[in-house]
C-alpha cells in the first residue's frame, strides 16, 4: 500500500494501532474480523511481495533455502571420508 499527495501522512497515521502496527478497518460485512493487518512483506505460494517495491527479502529467502539444502548434500558429496 503506498500513499502519496496531500493528507498521505495524517491517512498513514489514522491507519497506526496502539501497538505500533497497522491495520485497516473493514466493512460491516467482516465484522468478526474487524481489521485487515498491513504488513512489511506478504509470502504466498512462494512469492513475495514488500510494501517498498524491493525484491531484498525474496532473493535472501531463497538463497537461504538453496543453502540450507546443499549444505548437507556438498558435505556428504564432497567429503573426503572413506
Amino acid at each position: 500500500m503506498v500513499l502519496r499527495g496531500a493528507g498521505s501522512v495524517k491517512a498513514w497515521d489514522s491507519l497506526r494501532q496502539d501497538d505500533g502496527s497497522y491495520s485497516y478497518p473493514l466493512p460491516n460485512l467482516c465484522a468478526d474480523v474487524g481489521r485487515l493487518s498491513i504488513v512489511n512483506v506478504y509470502k504466498h505460494l512462494g512469492g513475495q511481495i514488500q510494501s517498498n517495491l524491493s525484491n531484498m527479502h525474496y532473493v535472501r529467502s531463497r538463497s537461504n533455502a538453496a543453502a540450507t539444502a546443499y549444505i548437507p548434500l556438498a558435505s556428504k558429496v564432497f567429503s573426503s571420508r572413506t
